[in-house]
């Protein structure tokens, strides 16, 4: 797939295009892809993961918040607060998770999200 391509603006592109295509097959390339070295492919791959239509795409980046490689660790944990932001209420079922690092980090997103929220009432 174009997202393992050796030029990054390659693999933008090819985030960028499967963010426009949806789709099973775009969601688990884009999984696989999440912590790309550079940073503009890996945002793009980020942004375009979270347009996907998966059912299972909130657990699915908690599962990977259980990986060794910090880069997906990182790439996994800024999806999941982009999804916090646009859609709080598909993280708390992840304060269950046996992980007590992941439980720490969805709880920091959903503080966030509530502190924010109250910061934007008060204006």
């Amino acid at each position: 797939s174009t997202l393992q391509a050796a030029a990054p603006h390659q693999r933008r592109e090819a985030a960028l295009y499967l963010a426009n295509h949806p789709g099973p097959a775009a969601f688990e390339a884009l999984l696989e892809a999440l912590g790309d070295a550079d940073v503009q492919p890996n945002e793009a791959i980020i942004l375009a993961l979270i347009q996907q239509p998966a059912a299972d795409l909130v657990p699915r980046l908690v599962a990977v918040l259980r990986e060794s490689p910090a880069t997906r660790r990182n790439a996994a944990l800024s999806a999941l607060i982009e999804i916090g932001t646009q859609t709080p209420q598909a993280l708390p079922a992840a304060l269950r998770d046996p992980n007590a690092d992941v439980r720490l980090h969805v709880a920091e997103i959903l503080g966030k999200e509530e502190t924010l929220a109250r910061l934007g009432d008060v204006g």
